[in-house]
This record gives C-alpha cells, sequence and structure tokens, in this order.
C-alpha cells in the first residue's frame, strides 16, 4: 500500500513539475522576438490584426521576398531550411487558431519536394510541437512519426524538448535588438560571394535522376492548404525563386506547373531561361540559390506586377 502511494505521490510530483516548468518556457517564449520559429510568429501576431499579404517558405523567400516593397501592410513569415510540411502547419495555425485577417498568401515550394520521397522531411513539422494538441492537423503530423510518438507528449514539457536554450537566448536579444520589418532581414552584397557561383550543375552536385510523378503528401499538403484558403476567401499563390545556373528546376518546374494547373492552384514560375537572364548577374547572388537585396528587390517587383495583373493591394 505504502508503495502504491509513494507512487501515486511520485507521479503527482512529477506532473507538476512538469506543468510548471512548460509554463515557465511558454512565457518566456511568448516573450521573444527574435529567431524564427518563435519570434518571427509573435512578431506578426503582436503587432498585426491584418495583413494585405503573407509570405511563406523556406530561405528562397525569407531572403527573396520584401514585404514593404509589395505592399504597405505584408509579412514574411518564411523560416530558413524548412520544408513544405512545416509551412502547411504554420498556415494551418495562423488561419485556423488565430484572428488574423489575411487578404493573400504567398506560398514558396521547391520542385525537388513535389518529386521526392512521400516521407521526405516529415519530422520539420517537430519545429512546431509547441502546437502538438493545441492544432489539431499539427498534432495528428507529430503523431504520425512514429507509433508511439503520441505517448512522449504526455508530459507538457516535452514540446520544448531541444528549444530551451534557443528560446532562452532569443528572448535575451528580444530586450535590445530591432524587430526585423515586416518579417524580412536583407542580405548585404558581399564582392566576395560572387567567387562561389558556377554556372554549371555539375559543379553543384550529382544531377538527380528526373522523376515526373507528383509524391502523395505534397499533394494533400497543398489540398489542405487550398481548402483552408478557399474557406477563409483567401487568394493563394505558389511560386519557385530563380537559381544562377540551369538545373532540374527547368524541367521539373514544367512538370509542377501543369500540375497545379489542373487543381486550380495559381503558379509563378521564376525557373525559366528568360528568368536566368534577368538575374544573370553575379552581383545580385549571396550564392547559386539565395539573391541578395539587390537581387531580391528585382525579384519582388516581378512577384508584384505578377500579383497585381489578377489581384489588387
Amino acid at each position: 500500500m505504502k508503495a502504491v502511494k509513494f507512487i501515486l505521490f511520485l507521479l503527482i510530483f512529477v506532473l507538476i513539475i512538469d506543468r510548471t516548468l512548460s509554463s515557465m518556457i511558454f512565457s518566456v517564449h511568448q516573450k521573444t522576438f527574435t529567431g524564427q520559429t518563435g519570434g518571427k510568429v509573435n512578431n506578426l501576431f503582436k503587432n498585426y490584426e491584418q495583413v494585405n499579404l503573407l509570405a511563406l517558405g523556406n530561405s528562397r523567400c525569407a531572403q527573396h521576398v520584401i514585404p514593404s516593397k509589395i505592399s504597405d501592410n505584408a509579412f514574411n513569415l518564411s523560416h530558413n531550411g524548412l520544408s513544405l510540411i512545416f509551412h502547411t502547419g504554420m498556415v494551418d495555425q495562423v488561419l485556423s487558431n488565430s484572428n488574423l485577417q489575411i487578404d493573400t498568401i504567398l506560398l514558396h515550394i521547391e520542385p525537388y519536394e513535389a518529386f521526392g520521397a512521400n516521407n521526405a522531411d516529415i519530422r520539420d513539422i517537430q519545429f512546431l510541437s509547441y502546437y502538438h494538441g493545441k492544432n489539431s492537423w499539427i498534432t495528428e503530423k507529430i503523431n504520425n512519426i512514429s507509433r508511439f510518438e503520441y505517448i512522449k507528449y504526455a508530459l507538457s514539457s516535452y514540446r520544448w524538448n531541444g528549444k530551451v536554450l534557443s528560446i532562452i537566448n532569443n528572448w535575451r536579444k528580444s530586450r535590445f535588438e530591432s524587430i526585423p520589418l515586416r518579417g524580412y532581414k536583407p542580405t548585404v552584397y558581399n564582392p566576395r560571394d560572387s567567387l562561389r557561383l558556377e554556372k554549371t550543375s555539375l559543379k553543384v552536385g550529382k544531377i538527380r535522376e528526373r522523376k515526373t510523378v507528383i509524391n502523395k503528401n505534397f499533394r494533400s499538403y497543398l489540398s489542405h492548404i487550398k481548402n483552408i484558403t478557399n474557406s477563409k476567401g483567401i487568394k493563394l499563390y505558389l511560386f519557385t525563386s530563380p537559381t544562377y545556373f540551369e538545373n532540374d528546376f527547368f524541367s521539373e518546374t514544367a512538370i509542377l506547373e501543369d500540375y497545379l494547373d489542373s487543381v486550380n492552384i495559381d503558379f509563378l514560375n521564376y525557373t525559366s531561361i528568360k528568368y536566368q537572364l534577368i538575374f544573370e548577374s553575379k552581383t545580385l547572388w549571396k550564392d547559386n540559390f539565395h539573391l541578395n537585396n539587390e537581387g531580391a528587390e528585382i525579384l519582388t517587383k516581378l512577384l508584384k506586377k505578377d500579383l497585381l495583373n489578377s489581384y489588387t493591394y
């Protein structure tokens, strides 16, 4: 009997400590306004009740779309290095679990995600683990990572696993660093960057075997985003940024464009030879895949023009 009481006491004690620690970390997280998966989102929710355009994607959206050049009330919510499953979860959270009013969503996609393996980068959804149990779509995708994944989240503090030090560090920075205007931080031109640029994809990496079938997860994520945006009356645009050199994107985006047209999703494709010529100057690039601020200004101007052809800001 004493053993049972001790175990119960220990469990209650652990749960109290767990909830207390989780609550403390959450409080610090809410005061964080630098960094990406915390600070950028907090910045958006704290300072905006409505945005004309919300841009999302990986670093090729974060560094390429200048919100202030599109609208006086636009925001770039991109997160470096993260894939479509993360951005889908982010869209779901913003549209389903906040009061933010949005007119248009501009989502950057990479062709290799459409033609790659179904389970590629599925663990990126764990960067949204603090929404586990609060957002049904994110919770489902996290639980699907492994058979017993949901058990880990029985402890509330587990959602902060691996994030505590970065949260504290970003909270500290938030006290004296300014918040990037509308989520965009310019990449300044450096003459040394041009030395790394190569015209041929063979020098960047082995050319992958070209595929023509859009994978199941890619279709599922886009379908989910389309359904949410349609239900909210939000205009959805997808786009793919240019690269400095010709690569698989040139053939794959053509196939991707046909697919997106078949499901009635607007797609702005900036990977063709036409745009390669526009961005041929080495002074516009940070590396083979990322424009600097000067290049971003040119691309953003093109984006605004193409968006204005069918929608008014």
